[in-house]
């Protein structure tokens, strides 16, 4: 596993680690995010975020990069870490 990528918050002083054994991180920033949560409360553009480890982007029409593709016979196993810390 190696260090993928870390999101501070400077100003709270909070700060997530991503740990994985994938070659990719790829980071969504809720542009499009527009519904209510818990209580009622609204969450909109830019109100979250996600990380997800993966493989290669585009590793089926990318003929050097390893392959993604799972066979019905194969077994897919990876582990992401998460660690929260305050700085």
């Amino acid at each position: 596993m190696r260090e993928a990528c870390v999101l501070e918050h400077r100003l709270s002083g909070r700060r997530m680690r991503v740990f994985t054994e994938e070659p990719c991180v790829q980071f969504y920033s809720a542009l499009f995010l527009d519904c209510v949560g818990k209580g009622g409360h609204h969450y909109g553009k830019h109100h979250g975020l996600c990380l997800e480890t993966h493989g290669f982007i585009n590793a089926v029409n990318t003929p050097h990069f390893p392959s993604v593709i799972l066979r019905p016979d194969q077994v897919y196993d990876t582990t992401t870490k998460w660690k929260f810390e305050v700085m």
